[in-house]
């Protein structure tokens, strides 16, 4: 019987396929590998995603074991140290609060080779490791979501690292002292308290996701509060990122104001960039470095002075209690009085008419 049937396999051809029996296995093997594409995109990018909000929370961990033993989050920046009386004389220092934090992200030797006491950069010099390497150009994985283009293909960064995440800033970048527009990272702020987030920490944003690919709004938005947007065309010319080991200041009229050093004293300038350079919106040329803050006077992926992320449909958030949530970009806008708006103040309830935050 064996035998039999294999006669009479062996004498309807030999044992190869025809033509149409090769194209019907090859189209059914592109179908799969079309279906299973996407679902393993898919699956990668929830692990870069969970890989984001875990890098948050170590974020948020390490500013909260600062806070406990300093009483405070860090200070949004040390940028000048002055010599002479009365505020004057100003000498620039440019550290971020990122470096004050090093400590509790398991990077005490980066911390320990930093002097507070001096610039980062001052005559063209960095400051150095023992190796040689400059302390701007370190680059570690917790301060970048892995989900972001970052820079490639010969693009320089002027030597600087950069990192995805940012202090929230609060409206805007002008100094107000206490005041109900204020976010935890306020320019000159000396140090958030957790007892001064009245309308809750879990409701208040501290450090939001900032992408070096940059966003645009869309077509008939109205403007800089809108939320949503669409990428600019990849390149040098539209990167702005945020650099995490020296603080390049932001535009010109904050930089020279009195407000920040609390006296008025007329044509001295307040807060310098490195190296002395005068002040202005940027910092070297393209792409820019930017502190590591955020503006929430700007919707979530509409422009780079505000929070942006490649994650579909929004972006992540560490709260100022230590969680991460992910907000989506259809949430109300950047307008006063907004959700948005209010999850970036300290009084989103009681003070300026902003909304109630709840769930969100």
């Amino acid at each position: 019987m064996r035998l039999r049937l294999w006669g009479r396999w062996k004498n309807r051809g030999g044992g190869g396929f025809t033509l149409i029996e090769l194209l019907v296995v090859i189209a059914i093997i592109a179908i799969l590998v079309a279906l299973l594409l996407p679902a393993v995109q898919q699956a990668r990018e929830a692990a870069r995603r969970t890989q984001c909000k875990n890098n948050l929370k170590q974020i948020g961990l390490a500013l909260h074991n600062y806070h406990d033993t300093h009483g405070r989050f860090p200070p949004t920046q040390i940028m000048v140290a002055y010599m002479g009386a009365n505020n004057t004389n100003p000498q620039p220092r440019n550290h971020t609060w990122v470096s004050l934090v090093l400590p509790y992200l398991e990077q005490a030797n980066l911390y320990s080779s930093i002097n507070f006491s001096a610039a980062m950069h001052l005559n063209g010099v960095y400051q150095t490791l023992s190796t040689g390497a400059t302390i701007v150009s370190q680059k570690l994985p917790v301060l970048q979501c892995p989900s972001d283009p970052g820079f490639g293909g010969g693009i320089s960064t002027h030597g600087l690292s950069h990192m995805n995440y940012a202090g929230n800033m609060g409206w805007d970048w002008h100094y107000r002292g206490p005041h109900w527009a204020q976010g935890p990272f306020q320019n000159g702020s000396i140090g958030t308290r957790l007892e001064d987030v009245k309308d809750g920490t879990s409701n208040t944003i501290c450090v939001g996701e900032t992408s070096t690919q940059g966003f645009t709004p869309r077509a008939g938005a109205p403007g800089h509060q809108a939320m949503g947007g669409v990428m600019r065309p990849s390149g040098v010319t539209n990167a702005v990122f945020r650099t995490p080991f020296i603080d390049p200041g932001s535009n010109g009229d904050v930089m020279d104001s009195a407000a920040l050093r609390g006296i008025g004293i007329a044509n001295s300038r307040v807060w310098l960039r490195p190296d002395g350079q005068a002040a202005g919106y940027w910092w070297r040329s393209a792409p820019f470095a930017h502190p590591p803050t955020y503006l929430a006077c700007f919707g979530l992926n509409n422009n780079w002075p505000g929070a942006s992320s490649v994650h579909t449909g929004g972006g992540q958030f560490l709260m100022c209690d230590g969680s991460v949530r992910f907000i989506s970009e259809n949430l109300q806008g950047a307008q006063q009085p907004s959700i948005w708006f209010a999850l970036h103040t300290y009084v989103g309830g009681t003070e300026a008419g902003q909304p109630i935050v709840g769930e969100f």
